[in-house]
Order: structure tokens, then C-alpha cells, then sequence
């Protein structure tokens, strides 16, 4: 076995911002540390299957293809095929500083089984709004509290930025498909801790995002992370803390009325408008609570849906 990192990267009609991700790799400050990298190719109708094959890139590459999946499909997919000894995640939109890499390997030097989370930010130059900063904070990646070779708590393996050794990730079947966006790097995160795996951190594994972010995208972005949470909160009883599912009103109850009443079809829109209306005017405070409701609409409505599919599904 090589004892070199697979950098697998699933993608989806991003063609121009994997370019940017591929051509970011080439310039690794440590190049022996990378053994190939596998771009999975989850349906695009971009010609991004295409272009990887005939771009001429620094490292073997390998292209998969298949009809949409899902994210843990795809990085399965490219777990299945990896030849190195780590795998190393990162998003279509996701670029990496030249130090990410060796970051990584420095952070297992004394544990070569751990896995390894990196910090991601904006690319410099970036405008980024007060929204931008309350999203990453409260509902994405924040490592601002950690220091550098910390160990994490497992819910904080995130695979815009992270790696572990393959062999572990196969033994425990890898990502589970029944995520559909959202929760599926938390569950295997929980199942590697589970398996005696620890998770460190990596201050100096630096990456950017390619992706701007506002309240209506990320209100989708929260109903889709809901449907996973109902699955996430099926499979891990114990942990109802990492889903809030017993915030989640009983059909029919008072609180079910109440929230109904407050936050529906019809008044969703005004809310959003008023945090941004707040935060135009510098009442940032005022525009987070009302972020904080409009998310939870959203994120709730997209859980009560997971339920219901779920259950379903049992009684079919």
C-alpha cells in the first residue's frame, strides 16, 4: 500500500470552480505526499468527465462517473477506488493552500490512524457580509475556539477539508447513502470515534471556499440538511442534542399551532426581509434573531418532511 493520500473530490456541474480546485493542487509545497486524485463525477452536464480526461494535471487522476447519488455515494465511490493509504476530502469548491497537505500529515505524525480536520475561509479578497460570518459560525465550519493539534470532538469531522486512513474507512462501510445532504461526515465522525479513531486538528491545513452564500440559498441549504437530520435522529437516538429533535413541534400540539401560526408559507418571506432589512441598517443583533427563526423554519420544515418520508418507508 502507498503511503501517499488519494485526494477525492465528488462533483457535480461545478466545472469551473474544479478547475480552480485542480490547478490549486498542483502547487502542494509537499507533492510527494500525493499519490493521485479521484474526481467523481455525480451526473454533471457540465463536460466536467470530459475535461478532467484531457486536462494535463501534475498527478495521476482518476475520473469516475455515475448518475446521481449524493454526496456519500460519490465519496464512496472514490473510497472504493483510492490506492493510497489516507484519503483526503475536499469539495468541488473547495481550494487548498500549498501547505494543506504536509498540515495534514504533520498533524498524525505521532498517530498515523487519526483522522485530521483543516480550517476553511474565504479566499482573500473576499467581501464577506455580516451574514456570511453568522451562517459560518452557528451552522458551518468554525474552528476559531480550537488550537493546532487539538483534539476534536467527532461531530466536527467535516469533509470539506479532512482526511483518514482508507483502511478504517472501509472497515466501517464508509459514508452511509442514507444521507441525502447533510449529517452524513457527523455519522461516520461518530462511528470513528466509536472504533477508537481520534480526530486532531490541523490549524495550518488551510482551504478557501469558492461559494457565496446568502440567506435565500442557504434557507434551501437548511430544509435539505432538515430531510438528513430525520435520518441522522433515527439512526443515533442518544444524541438528540445534534439534531434538535425534540425541539420539533407534535402535529397538532399547541406549539405546533403557535409556530404555525408565526412562521408559514405566507409569512417566511416578510421574516427574511426583515433580517436583511436589519442588517442593512446595521442592527446586526436584531438580524441574527431573526436568522436564527428563519433557519430553524426552514431547517424544522425540511426534518418534519424526513419524517414523514421515513415513515413511509416503514410502512411500505
Amino acid at each position: 500500500m502507498s503511503e501517499s493520500y488519494s485526494i477525492i473530490i465528488p462533483t457535480y456541474n461545478r466545472l469551473e470552480t474544479l478547475k480552480t480546485v485542480l490547478t490549486a493542487l498542483g502547487r502542494q509545497d509537499a507533492p510527494e505526499l500525493v499519490g493521485e486524485i479521484v474526481v467523481v463525477d455525480d451526473g454533471s452536464q457540465d463536460g466536467t468527465a470530459e475535461w478532467v480526461r484531457g486536462a494535463e494535471l501534475p498527478f495521476p487522476t482518476v475520473v469516475l462517473e455515475g448518475r446521481r447519488g449524493g454526496p456519500a455515494a460519490a465519496r464512496n465511490a472514490g473510497i472504493e477506488a483510492a490506492s493510497g493509504r489516507w484519503a483526503l476530502f475536499l469539495c468541488d469548491d473547495i481550494e487548498a493552500t500549498p501547505g494543506l497537505l504536509r498540515a495534514h500529515h504533520q498533524a498524525r505524525a505521532s498517530d498515523p490512524s487519526c483522522a485530521v480536520q483543516g480550517p476553511v475561509d474565504w479566499p482573500p479578497g473576499t467581501h464577506v457580509t455580516h451574514f456570511m460570518r453568522f451562517a459560518i459560525k452557528h451552522y458551518h465550519w468554525h474552528f476559531a475556539d480550537y488550537t493546532d493539534l487539538q483534539e476534536l470532538p467527532a461531530r466536527h469531522f467535516i469533509t470539506s477539508n479532512a482526511s483518514a486512513e482508507l483502511a478504517t474507512l472501509r472497515a466501517l462501510g464508509g459514508f452511509d447513502p442514507g444521507f441525502t445532504y447533510g449529517y452524513e461526515d457527523t455519522d461516520l465522525g461518530l462511528r470513528m470515534e466509536k472504533a477508537g479513531v481520534r480526530l486532531h486538528y490541523a490549524e495550518r491545513a488551510v482551504a478557501y471556499h469558492h461559494h457565496q452564500i446568502d440567506l435565500y440559498s442557504y434557507s434551501r441549504r437548511e430544509e435539505a440538511v432538515g430531510r438528513s437530520a430525520a435520518h441522522f435522529a433515527q439512526k443515533w437516538p442518544e444524541h438528540p442534542s445534534f439534531t434538535g429533535v425534540r425541539k420539533l413541534p407534535r402535529p397538532g400540539s399547541w406549539r405546533w399551532l403557535i409556530k404555525g401560526l408565526v412562521r408559514n408559507r405566507a409569512t417566511i418571506r416578510c421574516w427574511q426581509w426583515g433580517g436583511l432589512a436589519a442588517d442593512a441598517i446595521g442592527l446586526e443583533r436584531l438580524a441574527e434573531a431573526i436568522y436564527f427563526q428563519v433557519f430553524s423554519y426552514f431547517y424544522y420544515r425540511g426534518m418534519a418532511a424526513g419524517m414523514r418520508e421515513l415513515a413511509k418507508t416503514r410502512d411500505e
